[in-house]
């Protein structure tokens, strides 16, 4: 019998909470309540306390929908929900990502290591210090 190890051992995306923006964060703060509980929004979430937050992703996933059409639609339909929401591109590439590799969560912790090929924030001061390849990012011509 075969059997779906991705609903016995779900695949989880690890990264650090400064992989995404200030302003992301932000977001994913008002969509907890104090008790935890998760407030209505486009993203299905639970806290970590003060470390972080566990957001399902299991609806996108590639192995989540048998026809290519409806994974399309359902998929095109969320990214809508999320940016609507104010959430960055930033954000966005990560969750495609977790799709990409069929994850069912995208863990996010303060404690995770950096994700190479994803940007690092600083959260002071909300700017970019490496663009995700071990590069500080371009700054513009004086």
């Amino acid at each position: 019998m075969d059997i779906d190890r991705n609903v016995i051992y779900p695949s989880i995306f690890e990264i650090s909470t400064e992989n995404i923006r200030p302003s992301d964060l932000e977001l994913l703060n008002a969509s907890v309540g104090p008790d935890n509980a998760r407030r209505k929004g486009p993203i299905s979430l639970f806290g970590l306390g003060d470390d972080g937050y566990m957001i399902r992703t299991d609806g996108g996933r590639k192995s989540a929908m048998k026809r290519e059409a409806e994974l399309e639609s359902y998929r095109a339909e969320k990214l809508a929900e999320i940016r609507e929401a104010g959430y960055s591109e930033e954000f966005i590439a990560l969750y495609v990502n977790a799709w990409e590799n069929d994850c069912v969560f995208l863990s996010m912790d303060r404690d995770n290591t950096y994700v190479p090929g994803f940007p690092v924030f600083d959260h002071d001061t909300g700017e970019m210090v490496d663009d995700g390849y071990g590069n500080e990012p371009a700054k513009p011509a004086p």
